[in-house]
């Protein structure tokens, strides 16, 4: 089984924690950092898989994080989903324009956060295969 690259963006170290060591219980390679900013850089540099992505930082806010993800061809591909105390339709229809996976509102079920990961890195997995064939 492939191991997964996980960022942790979450200004709130508490918080980042938490999910870090869940996601290590579960076998993903789980990393935290604090501010938007890192948040870009960390993918950037390639070879994050999937990015747990709060909205409010007091840098670069969670929304345009996800926008430069994405638009960047070195990380274009990495999964976004966010996990925010906001959690109004507009703010989840927003994180879904912007090409989000999914989207968590805090707080949360740690074992549904798990779930839900296992689902997006799933289907990832199977997106990769398929531009394979």
């Amino acid at each position: 089984m492939q191991s997964y690259r996980v960022c942790v963006a979450d200004d709130h170290e508490e918080v980042a924690s938490v999910l870090v060591e869940g996601l290590r219980r579960h076998n993903y390679d789980a990393f935290a950092i604090h501010t938007g900013a890192e948040a870009i850089e960390a993918c950037a540099k390639g070879g994050v898989d999937l990015v747990l992505l709060d909205i409010c930082f007091p840098d670069v806010d969670g929304y345009e994080v996800c926008e430069k993800i994405k638009s960047s061809p070195a990380s274009s591909d990495t999964v976004v989903i966010f996990v925010s105390v906001r959690g109004t339709q507009e703010d989840i229809a927003k994180g879904y324009h912007l090409g989000a996976t999914d989207y968590i509102t805090k707080p949360y079920n740690l074992p549904m956060v798990m779930v839900r990961v296992d689902a997006a890195m799933r289907t990832k997995n199977l997106r990769e295969r398929l531009r394979e064939q």
